[in-house]
């Protein structure tokens, strides 16, 4: 039991790491862009941290990619989403099972 314990938090550390990184790629991306055209940050770029369907998005990883660049992902984002939720509820279902009186 103890290994599924350190194994749900080391995946709740990957999750949050993974998460870290999105968001860090996503600044060094658009940081640039908001200082070089005066940007609303919350407006326009926010969104492109996890999804790609606003337009302004979509024009912003063209005209990184046309510069050389390569495009912030928000798949990146997600899965680091999803791997953090795996690990929380499998530490939930490791939490229940501990609790069970037939638990060992």
């Amino acid at each position: 039991m103890k290994f599924f314990r350190l194994l749900s938090s080391f995946i709740i550390s990957i999750g949050v790491f993974i998460i870290i990184i999105a968001i860090f790629s996503w600044g060094r991306i658009y940081s640039e862009l908001i200082k070089a055209e005066k940007f609303d940050l919350a407006q326009n770029f926010v969104p492109c941290l996890f999804s790609t369907e606003n337009t302004t998005c979509v024009s912003m990883g063209l005209l990184v990619k046309f510069t050389g660049g390569t495009p912030y992902d928000p798949a990146i984002f997600w899965q680091g989403v999803y791997i953090l939720i795996f690990g929380i509820v499998l530490k939930l279902i490791i939490n229940f099972f501990k609790k069970s009186p037939t638990a060992k």
